[in-house]
Parts: structure tokens; C-alpha cells; sequence
């Protein structure tokens, strides 16, 4: 039993490639990486661990989306990934509708993935005054959630602070 035990732990290590978010996306937060970022999602094999760089901050004003992806562990190393804008100047999101653009935007989205881990990340969004007081209440953006996942299994959001976003922390 024991040996068994031990070819699988082997495995399964050996199947999950390390790659470290590159150095070419701003880390500063002073630049819209949305774009690039989810280049680099999309190319990512199954069975990645994504580390970002230790303390940096991606500006996201777009949607970065985790999508069609399996076993992947996506670990923030403490970065955070920010919106300083509602989004309203920002072009659509692919597979957004028009119609529903800023209110829809998600800071980070998981759709039609399964065995995604999202660990020690900050999500902040661009709402100043959020909470939940009848003021944070913003009925035009009431969707932008820090963390949205859809038509998704076995996802874990582990050690993730999410702040300032005008909808729930994760949907």
C-alpha cells in the first residue's frame, strides 16, 4: 500500500509545470495588463502552477479570465491585482454583452474549469467608499464581483483578500 501511495504523490508532482508569471507584464500597477495577462492564461497547459512575482500589482481594468482550464493552481504570492476605474472607458470584454458592460465586469473570472486553486492573492476593485451601507450601493456596477465562477467544479479561493469591488466578493 505504502508503494502505492508513493508512485501516485509522485505523479503527481512531477505533472505540475511552475511557471512564473513573466517579467514583461508591468507589476508597477501603473499600466492596463488585462490584455497580456490573459494571453498568458490562455496559453497555460493543464496542470500549471502560476506564481506571480512576490508583492507586485497588476492593473487589471478589464476582466482577467480563467476559462476552459483543469488542475491549475494560480498562486498571488501576495500581488495584487487592482481596477482603478469602473471599467465605463474600457472596451468589452470578450463574451460580455454590450448591453451590460460596466455593470458585468468581474475583476477575476473562472468559467468552465474544473480543479482551480486561487491562493494568496489581493482582489481590489476600484469602489472607494464600498461595504455595506446603503451609500456603497451602486446599482449600475451591482455585479462587479472581486472573484466570479461559473459552470465550474472543485474550485478553492484560499488566503484572498478582496476589497473595494461593487458587487459580492466572490459570486
Amino acid at each position: 500500500k505504502c508503494l502505492a501511495i508513493l508512485v501516485c504523490f509522485l505523479i503527481c508532482i512531477e505533472t505540475t509545470a511552475q511557471v512564473i508569471l513573466p517579467r514583461s507584464i508591468d507589476g508597477t500597477g501603473k499600466t492596463d495588463v488585462s490584455d497580456e495577462m490573459n494571453s498568458f492564461f490562455d496559453s497555460l497547459p493543464e496542470g500549471s502552477r502560476v506564481v506571480f512575482p512576490k508583492g507586485k500589482t497588476f492593473r487589471v481594468e478589464g476582466i482577467l479570465r480563467i476559462r476552459n482550464k483543469k488542475d491549475l493552481v494560480i498562486d498571488g504570492n501576495g500581488s495584487s491585482i487592482i481596477a482603478e476605474t469602473t471599467g465605463k472607458d474600457v472596451p468589452v470584454a470578450v463574451g460580455k454583452p454590450k448591453h451590460n458592460w460596466p455593470r458585468s465586469r468581474e475583476h477575476l473570472l473562472v468559467e468552465n474549469s474544473t480543479g482551480i486553486s486561487i491562493v494568496d492573492l489581493i482582489v481590489r476593485g476600484p469602489h472607494k467608499t464600498g461595504g455595506v451601507s446603503e451609500k456603497a450601493y451602486v446599482k449600475e456596477l451591482e455585479a462587479q464581483h472581486g472573484i466570479s465562477i461559473y459552470n465550474s467544479r472543485n474550485i478553492t479561493v484560499d488566503s484572498v483578500k478582496i476589497t473595494h469591488v461593487f458587487g459580492d466578493c466572490i459570486y
